[in-house]
């Protein structure tokens, strides 16, 4: 029996820590350890037989078991009783401790009482007695546990030591509560709030205890508002949900979802409001992340002129965008449409293959990207440019359609008129009559040249595409490389005289106009050329004649020059011999002509 007991008051002790909520304080690895380890070595201790136990007779009892002193006996006895005692103490703190609640309080009391007597009278009787003394042994242990098990029967059925109702466990659950949980009285005075709502809010119960809830908690007008709103519900027995502002000791501003109840008494009577407050302060920062990436999608959207549509299979619903809604012209209420509305607008030769791709995004799950022409109510054309992709619910089925469009209107006609300008231009260059070509500044190659540079040079339009400009441009390579880097560095057009050799070898002289443009994916050297070999000749004819006719005029005046000499000598001579008045006036007049 006294093996029996080294294991029953530590199971006891367990039992009354568990019970008094001590047990979180200790680690239950380090709990078990204490209390069974000695409990085992105290059972070697009686299998080893060194706890010795005298027999004797007893008038009474008949024959009683006497411990004799020794290193054993104590140690076990002493292992016992003290379980007792520690188990005694904590059953008494318990039924002090302040936060019980009185139906715990009477647990308690009806316990600790029960066991206060056969511990008492089993170590006085069983331990004290023959140790300290060395008087026979009483075993009133057995009969005094009678005494326990009245007291806690009386516990159990009187005071539900073992009902785990959340009615019985109210102070338990409403402490551990995440929510914050609030009763006010009809007055709206804080009567009540737990250690949630207190931390939420940073201050302690005995500091709103008492406080008018609204002024303390409430963090702007509209959190009044709505907590005066609630309060008029809660007399017509309306419970509500809202959410408001509330602010913290420290003056922080905090949205919570405030439930809120009315709060009766056993009679029904109304004597106030219970409300649990959750914080949704970070729901309320994603809430308004979201609205502002929505924001910013609309903007995206709106700027891109790409919208978004989803098409539900189930019903043939389909859900527009507001650019989407602009897109097909309706107004942003439009945006529940049927496909079968959408699928109209589509242009007649494409709705087959619009109809196909989506097919195909259904079939292959794979996303497909087209092009196509909607037609709006007012008849105008657009052009749309597309992508679906399916959309599966949990098992793999495929339950809608998920698409983006895109207005592509404006870039395509402008695609449509620089393919029209580019074409005219090309009939241009092509027919135009002076000779133009296309050079690659990297490799010095021709990658363009018209009909007038095959003419003039005598190759092919196909033999000069790819040929270097050196082949034909009769200067040397550096000269030419120089040219170039030259139209490079103006970024202007450089206008200067060149010779080509043509195919035949025949030289030709050109008036070139060189421009050069850097380009993402070519840098190009643009040339046109206009033939003056013609105009060379004639100045080189031109020149000819004016030195002909220099020399003539050169050789007439030379001729000329020695007659006049002599007449001028003549006259001279005359005026200096003649002296009638009447022959000098001859004379004069004479050499006034010839001077003339």
């Amino acid at each position: 029996s006294i093996a029996l007991w080294s294991f029953i008051t530590p199971a006891g002790l367990l039992f009354t820590l568990y019970y008094a909520r001590w047990h979180k304080k200790i680690n239950p690895g380090i709990l078990n350890l204490v209390l069974f380890l000695p409990a085992i070595a105290c059972v070697l201790f009686i299998l080893a037989q060194l706890n010795v136990y005298e027999i004797v007779p007893s008038e009474t009892m008949n024959w009683i078991a006497n411990p004799i002193p020794g290193s054993g006996s104590i140690t076990v006895l002493t292992w016992i009783a003290a379980n007792g005692l520690i188990m005694l103490l904590f059953l008494w703190l318990t039924y002090f401790r302040k936060d019980r609640t009185q139906a715990q309080k009477k647990q308690s009391l009806a316990l600790a009482i029960g066991y206060s007597f056969p511990f008492a009278a089993g170590f006085c009787t069983e331990v004290i007695m023959p140790l300290a003394f060395d008087l026979d042994t009483f075993p009133l242990v057995t009969p005094m546990i009678t005494v326990f098990s009245v007291a806690a029967f009386v516990a159990i059925s009187k005071y539900r030591l073992f009902d785990y109702s959340p009615k019985h466990q109210w102070n338990q659950i409403v402490e551990k509560m995440n929510e914050g949980l609030l009763i006010v009285d009809n007055s709206e005075r804080v009567m009540y709030a737990n250690k949630s709502f207190c931390d939420l809010l940073e201050y302690s119960l005995s500091e709103i205890k008492g406080k008018v809830a609204s002024e303390l908690l409430c963090a702007n007008e509209d959190a009044t508002r709505k907590v005066r709103e609630a309060k008029e519900s809660r007399k017509q027995l309306i419970s509500s949900q809202y959410e408001m502002q509330v602010k913290t000791k420290s003056g922080k501003k905090i949205w919570v979802l405030m439930s809120g109840s009315p709060y009766l008494n056993s009679e029904g009577k109304i004597i106030g409001s219970i409300g649990i407050q959750t914080n949704i302060d970070y729901l309320k920062e994603v809430e308004k992340k979201v609205r502002l990436s929505t924001l910013r999608l609309k903007q995206a959207q709106s700027v891109a002129h790409m919208g978004s549509w989803e098409l539900d299979i189930a019903t043939g619903k389909c859900a527009l965008s507001e650019e989407a809604c602009r897109i097909y012209g309706l107004s942003p209420f439009e945006n529940e449409q049927t496909f079968k509305f959408l699928a109209e607008h589509v242009h007649d030769d494409d709705i087959r293959m619009v109809f196909q791709k989506i097919r195909e995004a259904k079939s292959t799950l794979a996303e497909k990207s087209f092009e196509h022409r909607i037609v709006l109510q007012d008849g105008k054309v657009k052009h749309i440019h597309s992508i679906c992709s399916s959309q599966l619910n949990d098992t793999g089925d495929v339950i809608g359609v998920l698409g983006i469009c895109q207005d592509i209107t404006e870039q395509r006609n402008k695609e449509l008129a620089h393919i029209a300008s580019e074409q005219r231009m090309q009939i241009f260059v092509n027919h135009s009559l002076l000779p133009i070509y296309f050079l690659d500044a990297t490799t010095k190659k021709i990658v363009f040249a018209n009909e007038a540079m095959s003419t003039l040079l005598g190759y092919s339009t196909q033999e000069l595409l790819g040929m270097e400009i050196y082949e034909f441009v009769n200067h040397t390579k550096d000269d030419v490389d120089h040219r170039i880097d030259l139209a490079k560095q103006k970024r202007d057009m450089v206008v200067v005289h060149r010779e080509w050799k043509a195919k035949s070898g025949r030289i030709v002289n050109v008036l070139v106009s060189v421009f050069y443009q850097e380009g993402s994916d070519f840098n190009g050297v643009y040339v046109a050329a206009q033939d003056i070999t013609e105009i060379k000749l004639a100045q080189k004819n031109m020149t000819i004649a004016r030195e002909e006719l220099e020399t003539y005029i050169y050789k007439s005046s030379h001729d000329l020059r020695a007659p006049l000499a002599s007449i001028l000598g003549l006259v001279t001579v005359s005026k200096m011999e003649v002296k009638d008045p009447v022959a000098m006036g001859y004379t004069i007049s004479h050499y006034n002509i010839v001077c003339y």
